[in-house]
């Protein structure tokens, strides 16, 4: 039996993905979130051969990226790498990012502390050319 910290929110959670992975489920987006309540979010996404995640900034949270099948383009910043399954990229907060999925696709999951709710406020003022 698996010993929980006293001041742990809920039980471990633990999820095959490879149904996912494997082309379960069809289209571009998120297909698969972990369930709060937990201080890391993570969500499985996929892209459809050829397609792409238009450039953005997220100027909250750094954001691990791990392939897990398929193959495609990172561009972070000013740097361009050629990913595939079993790459592990950094984006920190506030870098401009872009994802291109090659002839087969790309399916990974993002890791990063989970945000606070959204609330109303002041916009923050965009840079050129930058996208919400």
């Amino acid at each position: 039996m698996m010993a929980r910290a006293p001041d742990a929110l809920g039980p471990p959670e633990i999820t095959d993905l490879a149904l996912l992975v494997a082309g379960g489920v069809d289209g571009d987006g998120v297909h698969w979130t972990l369930t709060e309540p937990s201080q890391l979010n993570m969500n499985l996404v996929r892209l459809e051969p050829g397609h792409m995640l238009p450039a953005h900034t997220n100027h909250d949270v750094d954001v691990v990226i791990v392939v897990l099948a398929g193959a495609g383009t990172l561009v972070v910043g000013d740097r361009t790498s050629a990913i595939h399954s079993l790459v592990v990229a950094h984006v920190p907060r506030g870098v401009r990012r872009h994802v291109a999925a090659g002839p087969d696709g790309l399916v990974w999951v993002t890791v990063h502390v989970r945000r606070g709710p959204l609330t109303l406020g002041a916009a923050r003022p965009r840079s050129s050319g930058e996208r919400r």
